[in-house]
């Protein structure tokens, strides 16, 4: 019989996304809104189980924290990240 492995499983997946005109980002075929301020930068993704967390690279604050939505297709906006 083969031995099991003990590794243990990673706590996020590291994911990179840019950020779009329109002020979103995709994350595994779902839409985050993200402030405008970042519109044209690449973002680094943590993916969790449960949320998302999206840091510039260098930054250690994360721009964005939010539930994970699930599925594909969705969307998630924040009226906070318009502009206006």
């Amino acid at each position: 019989m083969p031995k099991l492995r003990g590794d243990r499983l990673p706590e996020y997946v590291e994911l990179t996304s840019v950020v779009s005109e329109w002020s979103t980002i995709r994350v595994k075929h779902n839409g985050y809104s993200v402030p405008s301020r970042l519109i044209g930068h690449e973002l680094k993704v943590h993916l969790y189980e449960e949320r998302i967390e999206a840091y510039l690279p260098g930054c250690a604050e994360p721009q964005l924290v939010c539930e994970r939505l699930r599925g594909r297709g969705s969307h998630r906006f924040d009226y906070r990240h318009v502009s206006g």
